[in-house]
């Protein structure tokens, strides 16, 4: 299944691969608060595919967004 948004497609697995790659950088870095620009640049991401991974990881209460946009493993995590 492939997602459109904008002028960005990419396929469910990739979302996946990428939520599991992200996610298992949190883990290692538990501390880790990040913008989606830097986000961007640590994962070379294009920056709308790596805000809708990031969301997808803040969906499924992995993540938290804060004021200032950073993201953040919550104090949950799983």
């Amino acid at each position: 299944m492939a997602t459109q948004t904008g002028s960005v497609t990419f396929h469910s697995q990739a979302c996946t691969d990428l939520q599991c790659r992200i996610r298992g950088e949190y883990l290692e870095m538990p501390g880790m608060r990040i913008s989606l620009d830097q986000a961007a640049r640590l994962w070379a991401l294009d920056r709308e595919v790596c805000r809708i991974v990031l969301d997808a990881l803040v969906g499924a209460n992995f993540l938290h967004r804060d004021q200032q946009g950073r993201y953040s493993q919550t104090s949950g995590g799983y």
